[in-house]
This record gives C-alpha cells, sequence and structure tokens, in this order.
C-alpha cells in the first residue's frame, strides 16, 4: 500500500498540477464561450438562372439570354422595352425576381453563424419579388439606395427612381422596412464595431425599422436622409467620414451625447407614411405574380437539363408570357413551330 500512494506521488510530481489543470479547462470553456457569442461572418455567394429575357438585357455589360446563370455580384441591367426573370439557387426558398424596363440589380449573400442571408441589391428601376417561404435558417433582404427591406415569405414590388426614392408595395405578407445610410452601412462590421458612434446610429434605425402589411405602400426618398442627418447634427460625420479611421468618430462626436440624440429623434424622421394601395393596382400587380412560376430546384441541379426545363416552364405559361411579352415591346407577337419541334 505504501509503495502504490508513492508511486501515485512520483507520477503527480511528473503532471501538471489538478488545480492548474482545473484553471486550464474552465479559461478553454470560457474562452469557447465567448467565441460561440460573437457573429461569424462568412462567404455565401448565391446565384440565378434566368427563366426568361427579353429585349436588351445584359450581364456585366455582355447579352444575357435565357437560361444564362448569374454569378455572385454580377450586373444585371435592362434596358427600354426590355424584362428579366430570375429564380435564385443555392437556398432553400424558391425565389424569383422580375427586372421591369430600366433597371439594375446585383445579387449577393453571407452566412452569419449558420444562417444564410440572400441580398438583392437593386439601384434603379422596377422589380418585382415573390419569396416562397424561407428555410428555419434562411434570410431576405431586398437593398436599396435609400431603405433595406427584409421579407421572410411574401410577394411584394419595389421602384427605385433615379434620385434614389424608394416605393415599396406588399402584394401578400409582409415586410420590415427601414432607413438606409449608404455610407455607413456600406462599411465593413469590423469597423463600425470600432465606433460607439456608428454603432449607435445603426442600432437606432434598426429599432425603428416598420412592418407593412399586405396590401399597403410607402415611399422613402433623399430628403428623409437629409433630414435624418441635419436633426441629428451628423452631416459632417458623414462627409468626413474615413474607413481608416473610423475610431476616430468617436473622439468627435461624444457617444453619449449622440445616443441622447438619437433617443430624441421623432419617429417621422426614421419613419414614413404608409398608405393603402389601390385595390386595382394590387389586383394587376398579384396578377402578373402568377407569371412567376418556380422551377424545382432538383430540376435546375443538371446544367444539360435547365434549358428544356425552363422551356418547359415558359409552356404551361404560355399565354400569359406573351401577353406580357407583347405589352412590353408593344407588337403583337406570333409562334411558329419548326421542323425540329421548335418553336419561335
Amino acid at each position: 500500500m505504501v509503495n502504490f500512494l508513492k508511486n501515485i506521488f512520483l507520477q503527480r510530481k511528473k503532471l501538471i498540477p489538478f488545480s492548474k489543470v482545473l484553471i486550464l479547462t474552465f479559461s478553454l470553456l470560457f474562452s469557447c464561450k465567448e467565441k460561440s457569442d460573437t457573429p461569424i461572418l462568412q462567404e455565401f455567394h448565391p446565384e440565378a438562372i434566368v427563366l426568361l429575357s427579353v429585349g436588351d438585357v445584359t450581364n456585366n455589360g455582355k447579352p444575357l439570354k435565357t437560361s444564362d446563370r448569374i454569378k455572385n455580384l454580377d450586373t444585371i441591367r435592362t434596358g427600354k422595352k426590355s424584362l428579366c426573370d430570375l429564380q435564385i439557387i443555392g437556398i432553400e426558398s424558391e425565389t424569383v425576381i422580375r427586372m421591369r424596363s430600366e433597371s439594375s440589380l446585383k445579387l449577393t449573400g453571407k452566412i452569419l453563424r449558420d444562417s444564410k442571408e440572400v441580398s438583392v441589391i437593386t439601384e434603379v428601376g422596377g422589380t418585382l419579388i415573390h419569396v416562397n417561404k424561407l428555410g428555419k435558417k434562411e434570410g431576405f433582404s431586398n437593398i436599396t439606395p435609400t431603405a433595406v427591406i427584409a421579407v421572410r415569405g411574401t410577394k411584394f414590388e419595389v421602384d427605385i427612381q433615379k434620385n434614389g426614392t424608394t416605393k415599396t408595395t406588399v402584394l401578400d405578407g409582409k415586410i420590415a422596412i427601414k432607413l438606409k445610410l449608404p455610407e455607413i452601412e456600406n462599411l465593413s462590421d469590423d469597423l463600425i464595431q470600432k465606433s460607439e458612434t456608428l454603432k449607435n446610429i445603426i442600432g437606432t434605425l434598426d429599432e425603428k425599422e416598420i412592418v407593412i402589411e399586405s396590401g399597403f405602400t410607402t415611399e422613402i426618398n433623399s430628403e428623409k436622409i437629409k433630414s435624418f442627418l441635419k436633426e441629428t447634427g451628423f452631416v459632417d460625420l458623414i462627409t468626413n467620414l474615413n474607413p481608416n479611421n473610423v475610431s476616430d468618430i468617436d473622439k468627435k462626436f461624444d457617444p453619449k451625447v449622440v445616443k441622447e440624440k438619437l433617443s430624441k429623434l421623432d419617429n417621422t424622421f426614421v419613419q414614413t407614411l404608409i398608405q393603402k394601395a389601390e385595390s386595382k393596382t394590387l389586383e394587376e400587380k398579384l396578377k402578373e405574380c402568377e407569371e412567376l412560376l418556380f422551377v424545382e430546384k432538383e430540376k435546375l441541379k443538371d446544367p444539360n437539363q435547365i434549358p428544356d426545363v425552363i422551356e418547359q416552364r415558359i409552356k404551361l405559361n404560355e399565354k400569359l408570357v406573351m401577353k406580357r411579352i407583347e405589352q412590353i415591346i408593344g407588337k403583337e407577337s406570333e409562334i411558329y413551330k419548326m421542323k425540329d419541334g421548335r418553336r419561335i
């Protein structure tokens, strides 16, 4: 027994003291918890398939046709009397976007922790968007020059004028919308976290977001953003914002004073008038949504089958599609059946 205890004692002298083992273990557990509480930003590059291309449609300046694939941050533009339907791939939700004439759009995304966030960046023009129910770990937003629109599952229309004014109409479901300050929101999360002032501003805008229900419309323009900046005294901050010296902002703007100004800010500066949409307009837009048929995700996995699958989709919806094309180009259309079975 004495020898046994002696051996144990000698072995423990060679090992790390038990008290230190406990300290090390708790330190590791605590550090792991800290890391898990911090949002992990990863890259996610959603793509899209062109379901329909009519008129002058380009991808990064090159002609875009039906069945083509769109990649992350490609710039899609439609000219006069043109139209383009896109279906996003790489997510659980079946989401189709219709770009109207003289529109511009980019597609991008990110993974925050384990949630896929898809963002459609629309710079100008009109888009009709049908987002089918998103997965539990998915998010979707439409980013315009003056607003950020977040959805779960809905049908809505966005119209952006050249000055950045954003008009949004909810056809079915609901959306959450808030003001956007491009100079700040275009900064990376890492830079924003270095400034209490910037965090307070973005936090306030997040808190002031409004929910718009089905059948209602709202408009946000650049004048509202100017009012926001003027009321808070942040005009100089935005004008002289230097991404390389973001932390210096807090020296010029006391975070406590900034927070106080933001807390007193009247809702009219960050919220906007919500109006009921005209019933005739809603009816017309909902009818147009019937043209935005989804293609089963499984059928889009094989690149070789995509042209045939999309052609079948168009045939199923032929009358509505042809009528829409006639409206866009201003001419009646005819369908010709070729000897090889193709239809033109």
